[in-house]
């Protein structure tokens, strides 16, 4: 069965069971919820965020997210800026939780070889969030 581990959730604003709750659901979703191994859920600064997003991809800015896929017992990490989240949450006049929420899902389907960059990929990936987050809800 994968695990989820929770590192430095500091804000609190989704308990441990409601983030394993997410993450239930949406291996279910995308049928992986019987493998083996973990994935871990780091919670850093906007610092951190943007130092790794520098040095993993190339790009000096700040990110809400960021997802590292493993072939291993390990199948992954992804990294969360709160302090991010709640930014773009402000912005855009969304709830800070259910941001979470969605970010939360986002990584995990990265893990899961969803992704973003052509258009009916990033369709593929909204419909698949958008599903999975209407399951939590």
């Amino acid at each position: 069965m994968l695990k989820l581990y929770i590192f430095n959730n500091s804000a609190k604003v989704l308990s441990k069971v409601a983030i394993r709750k997410i993450f239930i659901q949406t291996m279910q979703s995308i049928g992986i919820s019987e493998e083996n191994g973990y994935i871990n859920l780091i919670f850093v600064s906007r610092e951190k965020i943007k130092e790794l997003n520098k040095t993993f991809r190339g790009k000096d800015l700040e990110t809400d997210v960021l997802s590292f896929k493993y072939d291993d017992l390990c199948k992954g990490e992804i990294v969360i800026s709160q302090e991010v989240v709640w930014f773009y949450a402000e912005i855009d006049k969304k709830n800070e939780k259910n941001m979470l929420k969605r970010v939360i899902i986002h990584g995990l389907l990265h893990l899961s070889d969803y992704d973003h960059i052509k258009l009916k990929d990033r369709k593929r990936m909204e419909k698949k969030e958008e599903e999975i987050f209407q399951k939590i809800k």
